[in-house]
């Protein structure tokens, strides 16, 4: 038996954001990762690994769509 996993390991987040009059955005950030060659040992490291990347990216594309939204808004009062 092989002490390795099958392909890919996958983690995928998403969030609506509420844009105001009836308008939303969705974000969804997913990563992918080969686990061909990796040790069931190490899946655990790589899980977490992908978990913070993807969470990463997730909060940076929320922020900047707070941000664009808040600068809408301040332009628009």
């Amino acid at each position: 038996m092989s002490d390795t996993l099958p392909p890919i390991i996958k983690v995928s987040r998403g969030r609506t954001i509420n844009l105001g009059n009836y308008e939303s955005e969705r974000i969804d950030i997913s990563v992918e990762i080969p686990s061909k060659g990796i040790l069931h040992s190490e899946v655990e490291t790589a899980y977490e690994k992908a978990i913070d990347w993807v969470e990463g990216h997730l909060e940076t594309q929320i922020s900047i769509i707070e941000k664009k939204r808040l600068a809408e808004t301040t332009y628009n009062d």
